[in-house]
C-alpha cells in the first residue's frame, strides 16, 4: 500500500473520512478530498501528529535501557593443612546491572536545572560584591594610612 486514497485509507484504519481529512489537515498534509493519494511520508505525518495530540511527547524507543548481565565463576580454596589436605570450590556468582539513559533526555533535565540556578547565582554574586567594595575601601584607606606615616617619617 505505497500510495492509497484517503477513502481507502479511513476504511483500514476504521475512521470516517471527514475525520480523517481533519486529522491529516491538522497534520499538515495537503489533501483536498476522499479520492487524493496518501503516501507513506503523509501517514508517517500523521501519526507523528496523533501521538503528540494524544500526550505522547518522543517517537523514538524507550527513554532508558537497563542490561543485566550475570557471570559465574569457581574458586577453589585450599583446606586445612595436614594429611587430609582437601579444597573446597565455592561456587560465585557476580551481578551487574548498568542502566542507560537517553542522552536527548539527560540534556534536557540539565538545561532545566540551570535555568533554576541561573537567578540563584546572580543573587549571591550581587550579595557578594557589596562586601567586597567595601574591602577595597578599607584597602585605600590602609594603602592612604601608610602613605602618611611614610611621609611623616620623611
Amino acid at each position: 500500500m505505497p500510495n492509497v486514497t484517503a477513502k481507502q485509507l479511513s476504511e483500514v484504519i476504521g475512521v470516517g473520512i471527514d475525520k480523517l481529512l481533519d486529522q491529516l489537515k491538522t497534520a499538515g498534509v495537503q489533501v483536498s478530498g476522499p479520492d487524493d493519494p496518501i503516501s507513506d511520508d503523509d501517514k508517517i505525518k500523521l501519526l507523528e501528529s496523533l501521538r503528540t495530540s494524544h500526550g505522547k511527547t518522543e517517537v523514538g524507543g524507550p527513554k532508558k535501557i537497563t542490561l543485566k548481565r550475570k557471570s559465574k565463576s569457581e574458586l577453589r580454596v585450599a583446606g586445612v593443612a595436614g594429611r587430609n589436605a582437601t579444597t573446597k570450590t565455592i561456587n560465585v556468582e557476580v551481578r551487574k546491572k548498568r542502566t542507560y539513559v537517553r542522552r536527548s533526555d539527560v540534556e534536557a533535565e540539565e538545561s532545566k536545572a540551570q535555568e533554576e540556578q541561573v537567578p540563584v547565582e546572580t543573587d549571591e554574586v550581587v550579595e557578594t560584591s557589596e562586601p567586597e567594595e567595601v574591602k577595597v575601601d578599607k584597602g585605600e584607606a590602609k594603602v592612604d594610612k601608610e602613605a602618611e606615616e611614610e611621609a611623616a617619617r620623611l
